[in-house]
């Protein structure tokens, strides 16, 4: 959950980057995902400790990896005509800018809200 928070915040922060100094902002949040590659590592298990996961013969299992297809973990929606990044939470994972962008502490104003749902974990 403290992974999931830290994405959540981190997400938020880089959604505030501005292409100048100026006022124009970069929406970086659109319902494609378009700016941002997604990183998946591992299915959630019962009992998970952060290490790499084995399969049944002890042999490493792979992340899922970059961008991949058929997974919907990271989501966008608009709510309110405000951007809104939703994390599904059943695979470990991370959302990144395909651009780097500098930020400047005054250059950002940052406002958020985290709502946590509760789900059946099923394995």
């Amino acid at each position: 959950m403290k992974n999931l928070i830290e994405l959540i915040l981190t997400s938020l922060i880089l959604g505030a980057c501005q292409t100048n100094e100026e006022s124009n902002w970069t929406t970086l949040l659109d319902k494609d995902l378009t700016h941002w590659n997604r990183y998946l590592s591992y299915k959630h298990q019962l009992g998970y400790d952060g290490t790499v996961p084995k399969d049944e013969t002890g042999k490493e299992i792979q992340p899922i990896g970059l961008n991949p297809e058929g997974y919907d973990v990271f989501s966008a929606t608009e709510e309110n005509n405000e951007p809104i990044l939703k994390v599904s939470g059943e695979i470990y994972g991370c959302v990144i800018t395909k651009q780097e962008y500098k930020i400047t502490i005054s250059a950002y104003r940052l406002n958020g809200e985290i709502r946590s749902t509760t789900r059946a974990k099923t394995c």
